[in-house]
């Protein structure tokens, strides 16, 4: 989740990413995979403070997969909602 937030901060084309870590990383015998999406939770009224400051709110999930490419795996999915900038480009084509 670090690594989203980190990463739209500072690059408003970040739509997500499928992260490939490589077993010698994590320790282990095995890679895992990390998959990022962001989505719009609902569009902000625009007469609400968020809207009138050129935020929006979005929902940024992230899915480890461990071994990567498994199918008897471990999975585990997490989702927070953070504020953006209204001009975040949400699309998986900008990724």
């Amino acid at each position: 989740m670090r690594r989203a937030v980190a990463r739209i901060g500072t690059d408003t084309a970040y739509a997500g990413e499928h992260w490939q870590i490589a077993a010698d990383e994590i320790g282990g015998k095995h890679s895992a995979e990390v998959v990022i999406r962001f989505e719009p939770v609902v569009p902000l009224d625009p007469s609400t403070a968020l809207a009138s400051q050129g935020l929006t709110h979005v929902r940024v999930t992230a899915t480890a997969n461990y071994p990567a490419g498994a199918e008897r795996r471990v999975r585990f999915t997490k989702s927070t909602e953070i504020t953006v900038p209204a001009g975040v480009d949400l699309s998986e084509e900008s990724s």
